[in-house]
């Protein structure tokens, strides 16, 4: 399987506009970042290109890209270890050890090890 770049963002996010609270109310600010981007910012800081990862579910879909409309390449045992390639927005790029796959897994199912 050859290496894929990722994607700076999912095609399927929804960019949502929130006013935020400024001192002056003449002048107001808008934010049109995809919401799961803002609420994730610090879970980005968590992880680093080249960090192993394990599988924390009993089972995993790897898939072909970053959304459960994607297709699942490989079906990941619990502890299966990974290796984190690039961060896309709540879904981690991997390269699964044993198999040497490449896919993406969802984070909230991995674990740093």
């Amino acid at each position: 399987m050859r290496y894929k770049a990722p994607r700076r963002a999912s095609e399927k996010a929804v960019k949502t506009v929130s006013k935020s609270t400024v001192s002056n109310p003449s002048k107001s600010s808008f934010s049109t970042q995809p919401k799961e981007r803002i609420k994730n910012k610090s879970f980005m800081n968590n992880y680093r290109s080249n960090d192993m990862l394990a599988v924390d579910s009993d089972i995993l879909n790897l898939r072909n890209g970053p959304g459960i409309e994607y297709e699942a390449i490989e079906i990941l045992k619990k502890h299966a270890l990974l290796k984190l390639i690039a961060i896309d927005g709540e879904w981690l790029q991997v390269k699964v050890i044993e198999s040497g796959n490449y896919g993406y897994v969802n984070a909230k199912y991995v674990y740093k090890t």
